[in-house]
């Protein structure tokens, strides 16, 4: 996860920050991956964010213009709710959820459409056919 989180600080142009009172939040809710990290890999702003702040495998990411705008003892309860999605681990069982399937469900519909073809084929070239190409690329994806 640490290249997929690295693509998306860069996609959302994210600068880092250090927050003393998120790290000990984090110690004592014993959110042991994001303290592994560097204090400068930990916590992020973001100039425009759909949500106000969000988990992304151990990077928690702010809305610049929210976090402006919240009191320090607020801070800690946004990033104790975040803290609570890392622990949880609802990243990794979103992945699975969602994305897995996206990729499963079209390589098996790929390996049927190939079958099919494959099977109505009369002729041994047909692999080297622009049909075959194209049901060998569908199987593929």
């Amino acid at each position: 996860m640490g290249i997929l989180s690295s693509l998306v600080s860069r996609m959302l142009k994210a600068s880092p920050f250090s927050s003393v009172s998120l790290d000990s939040l984090a110690e004592t809710m014993r959110v042991t991956d994001i303290l592994k990290k560097n204090k400068l890999e930990r916590y992020y702003r973001v100039g425009r964010l759909q949500a106000c702040c969000i988990s992304y495998s151990v990077k928690v990411f702010f809305d610049r213009k929210f976090l402006e705008m919240l009191s320090p003892i607020e801070l800690r309860a946004v990033g104790a709710h975040e803290f609570t999605h890392i622990i949880k681990r609802h990243g990794v069982k979103r992945f699975w959820r969602i994305f897995v399937p996206s990729i499963t469900i079209p390589a098996i519909v790929g390996f049927f459409i190939f079958v099919y073809y494959m099977s109505i084929s009369h002729l041994p070239s047909y692999i080297y056919s622009e049909a075959g190409l194209f049901s060998l690329f569908v199987a593929s994806l």
